[in-house]
């Protein structure tokens, strides 16, 4: 599978999450319940919309004990997450990042050495997010009459 791209992506490999977030995986999904991300079998995405909230990102994941970058052949090299610019990359070139893949063609990325597949983006989400909106809608019409009803039966 793959994970669409939207503007600053934040990117972090499931295996890393396991070994390095307080409660592993669980935990990280409960912790990001209420913000915007989405995650194929093998990556975590968030992002950004400015450089100001990524750095807030790679700060908070840093002091969780995620490694940032390490100098691999004298080369400074994403080690625990990524930062995928994807429309700035077409210009500048892919991030420095050795276990990620970016489809700059789909604005796609997928964990080196896996297949892309599926991709998974906001429209996954959004179509969850969507139908448990629905769903309390539902609900909350059936438990109460609507406000229309009492402005016509007062």
């Amino acid at each position: 599978m793959a994970v669409r791209l939207e503007f600053i992506d934040f990117i972090v490999p499931i295996a890393v999450i396991e070994e390095k977030y307080h409660g592993g995986w669980k935990q990280c999904l409960k912790d990001h319940k209420l913000k915007p991300f989405w995650h194929d079998e093998h990556l975590f995405k968030t992002g950004a919309m400015c450089p100001e909230d990524i750095r807030r990102l790679i700060d908070k994941w840093s002091a969780l004990g995620f490694i940032e970058k390490e100098m691999v052949n004298g080369t400074a090299m994403y080690k625990d997450f990524c930062i995928v610019q994807s429309l700035l990359s077409i210009l500048l070139g892919p991030p420095p990042c050795e276990w990620l893949v970016v489809d700059y063609e789909n604005r796609t990325a997928y964990l080196k050495g896996t297949e892309p597949g599926k991709i998974i983006g906001r429209e996954a989400v959004m179509k969850k997010s969507l139908w448990k909106r629905i769903k309390k809608a539902i609900t909350l019409l059936f438990r109460r009459k609507p406000f229309i009803y009492k402005l016509r039966h007062k």
